[in-house]
């Protein structure tokens, strides 16, 4: 003889009830309402029995496949800028919702996550480098629908309009040991001029060729450089790190001469005397 003593201790109280199955059994069920362990006595007799108190881990309750992602920073985004998007996770329950973005290249785009206590979250990054980044969204350590996903961050400069032209960078290539040039023209990016401007030219041995830019101060731009390397030079142009189109330009390097560039001048080249000797001079530097 003896009576039954049932309590539930918690984070949070938790309903209990009890249900006399007259059969010297009870079928005994209780309704905790926050995520953690919980305490169960059982006593008879106002003495516990065998394994009681029993701890209870509860779980919270939650549904991944009910969460939804919305926003322009899902579909594209800007180097340098802020991209927003907002995770709804109202109807799937309580849990922890975590959020990667990375480019291809392996870099990692901080990600700041406002809970905005409704059971919707405000997500913002900052990418960057220009590509394709993939965005991963896990609640509760699982996928949700349509993720990861892909996207397209554009460069902070939009060079499509830059043009590059000249024999410095034409597919016909250069002669060795002979400056060459060309021009870069991005006055639809600059009316003035400016330090935009980078040029490299990476040799066939890996060694780089020194180049001369002048700002011509209306947006165009010279560019000298003298191979010295036989070969396939790659030459890189950017606008404020950003490549401009067709960049890098393939230029072959050959032995050969320029016959156009040589330079003659002098009085014996106008007119001279007889039986005096007349000069002239013949420039090949």
């Amino acid at each position: 003889m003896g009576g039954l003593g049932l309590t539930v201790e918690g984070p949070c109280e938790a309903k209990i009830e009890c249900q006399d199955n007259g059969d010297g059994s009870c079928s005994v069920s209780y309704l905790p309402t926050e995520p953690g362990e919980y305490t169960v006595n059982i006593l008879f007799a106002e003495t516990h029995i065998p394994g009681s108190p029993f701890k209870a881990d509860i779980k919270p309750v939650f549904d991944p496949t009910k969460v939804t992602a919305s926003g322009p920073g899902l579909e594209r985004g800007k180097v340098g800028e802020v991209a927003t998007f907002t995770v709804d996770c109202s109807k799937a329950g309580d849990a922890e919702l975590t959020i990667e973005i990375i480019s291809d290249s392996g870099v990692k785009a901080e990600v700041l996550i406002q809970n905005n206590s409704d059971g919707t979250y405000s997500i913002t990054y900052i990418p960057s480098f220009p590509g394709t980044y993939t965005i991963t969204i896990k609640y509760g350590g699982h996928h949700v629908p349509k993720f990861p996903a892909r996207v397209n961050v554009d460069p902070a400069v939009d060079t499509s309009n830059v043009k590059v032209f000249g024999p410095g960078v034409e597919p016909r290539g250069v002669l060795r040991e002979v400056t060459t040039e060309f021009t870069v023209d991005a006055r639809s990016l600059t009316k003035t001029g400016g330090n935009h401007i980078q040029v490299r030219v990476i040799n066939p041995s890996g060694a780089k060729t020194d180049t001369y830019i002048t700002d011509n101060g209306d947006g165009t731009y010279r560019v000298q450089y003298t191979p010295f390397e036989d070969g396939m030079h790659l030459v890189e142009v950017t606008y404020d790190d950003v490549p401009v189109p067709k960049s890098p330009f393939r230029v072959g390097v050959t032995e050969g001469c320029d016959p156009s560039r040589v330079r003659a001048y002098g009085p014996g080249l106008e007119g001279g005397l007889v039986n005096k000797s007349n000069r002239f001079t013949v420039e090949t530097r």
